[in-house]
């Protein structure tokens, strides 16, 4: 056996050959094994040479993947350097449900979840630790915490907080940079604009929603990544007029003839608070307390007839809020009658005054009948009585 080294290599050659006993050569052909030099130091670096201990990937992003590299000291000591997956049982494998790695060290998530990779050489013996690598789930979305679905119109409302999706990521790497966001509302359109506007008080953000409606209000991340460019969520909400608080009606009497037809918001002035601005949802069901006297023929309108003498208290509720109303009273009297001689100027001196007292009580009891003007013949001389409703 012979060695030897080569000048500049680091090798050292080891050069065997075959020989009897007697010191005879057997055999003339050499083997050469080349015992290389131990190693003093290995590294891991990333693509900026950075020392590796542990790798974080996030899917989604362009840290979805990372490229390892191994550094030995002295380079002869091996030659080359294979990367694998470790199992907890110890076996190498090229890929897992949660990450893959090529052979040159290229890491790439494909679940979330924890991995240990490695280095060896090819001859399979370990090189340095085990590197831990975790994939993150990316964020796909946002989601409310307590996210308002009513408001009213005019009025501030809080903003809920904004969450990201999936659960779990405020140990993400740039969590704090996904997370920064802004609010905005598909409502807002070029020819309207602000539908809903956003404020910030005191540290606190808020939104006014300014039209009777169904409004999205949402949020986007400020940030985005390569395969995912923006991470947004958003709700709704039904903004509304304000409710009513009180229902005023004026005057709080009227009064109307017997079989006439009217409308109550043409007897009355209802008042319905607060009238703003905004003003509150002003529409009021009309009912009556005795509809023999006076009957509601449309509630929405306020139509009435008036069905027979006596009084009627009526109210105007609240379309939306049966709590709130207001009430006022009609009366419902017989009709005036208005009475005309008509008689030939001839006879005007013939005309009997006890016939003028019986046509004074038949206008106290009028009756249906003067709906339509009457004419009354009183004999000779010819005089007609007419009745004007």
């Amino acid at each position: 056996m012979k060695t030897w080294s080569p000048t500049g290599t680091g090798y050292t050659y080891v050069d065997i050959w075959a020989v009897s006993q007697d010191k005879f050569l057997v055999e003339s052909s050499r083997c050469t094994v080349a015992v290389r030099p131990a190693i003093t130091s290995f590294a891991v670096k990333d693509s900026s040479g950075e020392l590796v201990t542990d790798v974080t990937l996030t899917l989604g992003t362009s840290t979805a993947s990372q490229a390892l590299y191994a550094t030995v000291v002295p380079s002869n000591a091996v030659s080359g350097v294979q990367w694998w997956i470790v199992l907890t049982d110890g076996t190498r494998v090229a890929s897992t449900s949660v990450a893959s790695v090529t052979p040159q060290g290229e890491i790439t998530g494909l679940s979330s979840g924890t991995v240990n990779v490695r280095a060896y050489t090819p001859e399979g013996t370990p090189l340095g630790s085990l590197i831990p690598v975790t994939v993150y789930a990316r964020p796909t979305s946002f989601t409310f915490s307590n996210a308002p679905t009513q408001a009213v119109i005019g009025q501030q409302v809080g903003l809920p907080g904004a969450l990201l999706q999936p659960e779990g990521l405020t140990n993400v790497p740039n969590y704090s940079y996904w997370s920064q966001h802004e609010w905005f509302s598909p409502s807002n359109t070029q020819d309207n604009p602000n539908a809903v506007t956003f404020y910030t008080t005191n540290g606190q953000s808020h939104f006014v929603i300014n039209e009777v409606g169904n409004h999205q209000i949402g949020v986007r991340s400020l940030h985005g990544d390569l395969q995912n460019p923006q991470v947004q969520g958003t709700f709704w909400v039904t903004a509304g007029l304000p409710p009513p608080t009180s229902i005023s009606i004026s005057p709080g009497y009227t009064s109307i003839p017997r079989y006439a037809t009217r409308m109550l918001p043409q007897l009355f002035s209802v008042t319905v608070s607060p009238t703003g601005p905004p003003a509150a949802d002003a529409t009021v069901i009309w009912s009556s307390s005795n509809p023999a006297v006076v009957s509601v023929v449309n509630s929405s309108t306020g139509e009435i007839y008036a069905a027979g003498v006596g009084t009627a208290t009526i109210t105007a509720r609240s379309a939306v809020n049966n709590n709130i109303y207001g009430q006022c009273t009609v009366a419902v009297t017989n009709k005036d009658v208005r009475m005309q001689f008509l008689y030939h100027s001839s006879y005007k001196n013939t005309f009997p005054s006890n016939h003028e007292s019986k046509v004074d009580t038949m206008i106290g009891n009028a009756s249906e009948s003067f709906e339509r003007m009457l004419f009354l013949q009183w004999g000779l001389p010819r005089c007609y009585l007419a009745f004007f409703p």
